[in-house]
């Protein structure tokens, strides 16, 4: 199944659900392959809300390997996924449920984007 969606949420504290929602109509996968799309989408969110933008834009691309999403707003500047101990809860999280992920910012926007591998995937829960 092919994917190639886009959508806009308000900053606001409920983006992080409507966000999951949205994920959830569009693609056509189930399992620890949703799980970790819906948790990364909403960590991305959260994330963004942090930085003050009045608007948070979610792509969505997904094929028969691969989903894809990004996670832009117009706060600008580099991707901290927050501060502290909440900061390396994050990545940690990012880091284990992403086959890879990255950021890119400029001046008028910031985007970060992850990776979820769809064709064997091997999935192993640490305690």
């Amino acid at each position: 199944m092919k994917v190639n969606a886009r959508c806009s949420f308000p900053a606001s504290e409920a983006s992080p659900a409507r966000a999951r929602a949205w994920i959830d109509a569009r693609l056509g996968v189930d399992g620890q392959e949703l799980f970790a799309t819906r948790a990364l989408t909403s960590e991305l969110v959260v994330d963004a809300i942090r930085r003050h933008p009045t608007r948070i834009d979610v792509h969505l691309e997904q094929d028969d390997r691969t989903i894809r999403v990004e996670v832009g707003d117009c706060a600008g500047g580099l991707v901290d996924l927050a501060d502290g101990v909440e900061r390396d809860i994050r990545r940690h999280l990012v880091d284990a449920l992403a086959t890879r992920w990255g950021s890119e910012a400029d001046h008028d926007r910031t985007a970060t984007w992850f990776e979820v591998t769809t064709e064997g995937q091997s999935w192993e829960m640490v305690a």
